[in-house]
């Protein structure tokens, strides 16, 4: 699986093994996108970092690879920070340990896969889990919400989930949610949020829905106008 990755820009894998010490030997990377933002970063690094980071995860999806575990520290970099700015040298998806290969008609449960931090509802669910997974994963890490957050979400978004996870114990929770807004506790779906970039608030919008049909695709995320304006 890893054999088809190789050269495969953004994506980091093995470039040798050492079978004495059963070690797999992987190009080295400075530190994680975790580490990276305790920085002082301008919006436009920001944005190049994020956009290099989905090239990798798209590049993954068109080879049918889902990499299940998608979290800041799990996107790996390079840069200079001499003569007073940030040069980005290096963005790239790590840690396949989990990634699974998923043609577009099969999807696989039964686990709670990904960080807990990081993973989505279905994943949460252990649910049944295609691409879509790693989509709200990056839009978590994008926004930096935590999943609650996302449970303050329009209808049709949450109808859809529940529809989606057919039998799974966690609809009567979702129910018991839904059911608890009230005058005093309103809902605030993200599309509503005043204090965001309307492209943003658009784009994680459509990578975040709590519907896992509705989320957009690696590839139409990395057409959104938000990234328009990265060299």
């Amino acid at each position: 699986m890893f054999d088809t990755l190789r050269g495969t820009s953004h994506v980091r894998v093995a470039e040798d093994t050492d079978s004495e010490h059963c070690t797999f030997i992987h190009p080295y990377r400075r530190d994680h996108l975790l580490s990276f933002v305790q920085k002082d970063v301008p919006l436009p690094t920001t944005k190049l970092v994020l956009r290099d980071a989905l090239r990798g995860l798209a590049a993954l999806h068109a080879k049918g690879m889902v990499h299940t575990d998608i979290k800041p520290n799990n996107i790996l970099l390079d840069w200079n920070d001499q003569g007073g700015g940030l040069e980005v040298k290096e963005v790239q998806i790590a840690d396949m340990e989990d990634m699974v290969h998923l043609p577009d008609n099969h999807y696989i449960s039964g686990r709670q896969w990904g960080n807990w931090m990081w993973r989505s509802p279905e994943a949460h669910a252990a649910a049944a889990i295609q691409k879509p997974t790693d989509m709200f994963s990056f839009g978590l890490v994008v926004s930096g919400l935590p999943l609650v957050s996302r449970f303050n979400d329009d209808l049709e978004d949450m109808e859809g989930l529940i529809t989606y996870l057919e039998d799974s114990p966690w609809i009567g929770y979702l129910n018991f949610v839904m059911a608890n807004f009230s005058e005093d506790y309103p809902r605030r779906p993200l599309c509503l949020w005043s204090d965001l970039d309307e492209d943003l608030k658009d784009l994680l919008t459509k990578m975040m829905s709590m519907d896992p049909k509705r989320r957009i695709t690696a590839s139409e995320a990395l057409a959104h106008k938000w990234f328009a304006d990265v060299p």
